[in-house]
């Protein structure tokens, strides 16, 4: 396999995966009209198409183009599928180190993995895959699309991507080879300053984070916390909940929008251990799902400053429906929303303070990769102007609330 392997259950991508197991209840109603009318067009179709057709084929498409027209990140999965499918939304980075979702039908980059195939290429956030070697992505699905990019090591695939930044397009080749992503990586920035990098929610995430953060209280008196979540995919709720859970005890962390506007409060459990240090959060257009999650929840309970760019907007919920035929309908169920009711999905998370310079123009902070690596060193305040922002920040000693730039 051309990408990272991992034996832990991680977290899917483009939208948090609930793998629920809900029987379905047997009918005993009879065909409505409309049921009636969908078996005539398919019987028309088997028995006067020029060509035979094959009836379960033909139903499975038809199935395929409900879902998709309903909801767009909806899938119908056939118990082939089934395996493939529960692999790829256990590891939100896939082939080439790529997190993918669609955005109204294209496919597009979520999240690249540090030094990752894909990251070494250039590919960022948000670029449109328009192309696979010589294959159009027109009507890919995401698995289809991890299948095509997956292949042996040291082997090239092309892809043909529409920039996001500058809407032009642009040819890449990726050399496809292994890599290693660090999910947790912690750094002493002295003084009582620490950076805290998560790329990755893994099963362990939460408690590695507590050990790490107990350690540098009780040696240095934990003075501010830098909480990177750029270019982070997103994550099972209830991991990125238990993550919430170690900075503020207020709630609800989130809530869910169902159908017909009905509202869920989903509470971040209960943790032992609670660090009321001072917070900055770092995002970008890399940042969706979970790490929204996170994001905004510390944003609204005013536990930290948030510094960068708007977040992807890609957090909802999606209910795993196992069907009779031994197949299943992943299908979006909700939507989720800030504590103070902004809506993530398609919105992202505005940062309180974009990164700017002291005379207040934007600063131009390019995407890391590998072509950078002299001018950019994620994590280190002199190397990473986000982070040198938000150090400077917490030792100015400013409260959250009186830093905003963001308008409620």
């Amino acid at each position: 396999m051309g990408f990272r392997k991992q034996l832990t259950v991680v977290i899917y991508t483009s939208t948090l995966v609930l793998l629920l197991a809900t029987p379905q209840p047997a009918s005993c109603a009879s065909p409505s009209h409309e049921e009636r009318f969908l078996n005539r067009i398919i019987k028309i179709v088997k028995t006067n198409y020029v060509r035979e057709v094959n009836e379960s084929e033909l139903i499975q498409n038809a199935v395929e183009g409900l879902v998709k027209s309903v909801d767009p990140y909806a899938a119908y999965l056939t118990p082939k599928m089934l395996p493939e499918y529960k692999l790829r939304t256990a590891q939100p980075f896939g082939p080439l180190g790529l997190a993918l979702s669609m955005d109204e039908g294209i496919l597009t980059v979520v999240a690249v993995a540090d030094d990752s195939p894909a990251y070494e290429a250039g590919i960022e956030s948000k670029d449109k895959i328009v192309k696979l070697d010589d294959q159009m992505t027109k009507g890919f699905t995401v698995m289809e699309a991890w299948k095509k990019l997956d292949g042996p090591a040291d082997s090239q695939i092309s892809l043909t991507l529409v920039k996001n930044k500058t809407h032009k397009i642009k040819t890449v080749k990726v050399k496809r080879h292994l890599y290693s992503l660090v999910p947790l990586r912690v750094k002493d920035l002295g003084n009582g300053y620490l950076y805290v990098r998560i790329s990755d929610f893994q099963e362990t995430t939460e408690a590695a984070l507590k050990r790490a953060l107990k350690t540098a209280d009780e040696n240095n008196q934990l003075q501010g916390i830098i909480l990177d979540l750029r270019d982070n995919p997103g994550g099972l709720l209830d991991r990125c909940l238990k993550i919430v859970s170690l900075f503020t005890d207020k709630g609800p962390a989130c809530y869910a929008e169902r159908r017909a506007s009905k509202k869920e409060d989903l509470t971040a459990p209960k943790n032992s251990s609670h660090f009321g240090t001072d917070m900055a959060v770092l995002i970008n257009e890399g940042t969706a799902g979970g790490a929204e999650v996170i994001a905004g929840a510390l944003q609204d309970h005013d536990r930290a400053l948030i510094f960068g760019d708007q977040s992807f907007g890609n957090a909802s919920i999606q209910k795993f429906i196992p069907l009779s035929n031994g197949a299943a309908i992943s299908l979006t169920t909700a939507y989720l929303h800030t504590p103070k009711g902004k809506n993530i999905f398609k919105n992202g998370i505005t940062p309180d303070l974009p990164h700017k310079n002291s005379d207040g123009e934007v600063l131009q902070i390019s995407e890391p990769n590998a072509k950078d690596e002299e001018k950019f060193k994620r994590g280190y305040p002199d190397k990473d102007p986000l982070v040198g922002m938000a150090l400077k920040w917490l030792k100015s000693g400013k409260r959250v609330a009186d830093s905003r730039n963001v308008k409620e």
